[in-house]
């Protein structure tokens, strides 16, 4: 090796090693820091919360229904109490998404660009292209799920807040249904049913049909949940992995196992 190459290497090799210093002990701890994602982790506290008060109003609601007398009530307690495992689905997403949120920028700026940085100081000095193509994939796909996850929440805002009367209309109207099933489940007997809708002027169809109605009101706000934490954000991670692909010519795709061998025909 030369040595203007030789001397060339070593500044490269310097800088790398400052840029993985950097990343180490400067990024990392920023990105990590709980103030850098303040808005994104505050907008997922409240659809967490608004998740919590209608999974639990489902359930309350689902059993004061149940107990009006005869069968009539039976399919909407049963449909009220289906939503729980949806609304379970909906926060296991959004505590995954608190989470990566969390750990996304440790794990970017702590690991992924320091690998990525020693990887192509060893590629200088062995003259190893397929350890630079290596360096400069992993650095991308640091940097673009660094840059996704944040980006795709801040869309799931911007379209949740477009939605967010009808998660309001539906968490108003199950606080007022809860009250009203939490008298009817304190009632013991048919009778003390009876007694308690005439006291309160209504009915058992009249009950029902308000049951129908917060169904109404708790698919909508699944829906919306749904998209929002779901939904958009793989399709916008999707899209960025799409645009380095693009852009840089790097291909991310996940392993695939090897192939079996084809067995050659059998000799007559």
């Amino acid at each position: 090796m030369k040595r203007e190459t030789l001397l060339k290497n070593v500044l490269l090799s310097a800088l790398l090693l400052l840029i993985a210093a950097i990343s180490i002990f400067v990024l990392a701890q920023r990105t990590s820091s709980n103030e850098t994602f303040a808005s994104t982790l505050a907008s997922l506290d409240e659809k967490t919360k608004n998740v919590l008060q209608l999974s639990a109003s489902s359930a309350l609601i689902s059993t004061g229904i149940s107990a009006l007398p005869g069968d009539t009530a039976s399919p909407i307690a049963g449909k009220l109490a289906d939503f729980t495992g949806y609304f379970l689905l909906i926060l296991t997403v959004l505590y995954t998404e608190k989470n990566l949120l969390a750990i996304l920028g440790l794990a970017v700026f702590r690991f992924i660009i320091p690998i990525a940085c020693a990887l192509c100081i060893v590629s200088l000095f062995s003259g190893s292209a397929v350890l630079r193509r290596a360096a400069a994939k992993i650095a991308i796909f640091g940097l673009a799920v660094f840059i996704a996850i944040p980006l795709s929440l801040k869309v799931s805002d911007m379209v949740y807040e477009n939605h967010r009367d009808i998660v309001e209309t539906a968490l108003a109207e199950s606080d007022e249904m809860s009250a009203e099933s939490a008298q009817i489940s304190n009632e013991s007997g048919s009778n003390g049913v009876l007694s308690l809708l005439k006291k309160t002027g209504q009915t058992i169809s009249s009950v029902l049909d308000k049951g129908a109605n917060i169904i109404n009101r708790f698919v909508e706000s699944i829906a919306v949940f749904i998209v929002t934490s779901c939904i958009i954000p793989i399709l916008v991670l999707a899209f960025v992995l799409w645009l380095i692909k693009l852009l840089f010519g790097v291909k991310i795709t996940l392993p695939k196992g090897r192939k079996k061998p084809e067995r050659e025909p059998a000799e007559e």
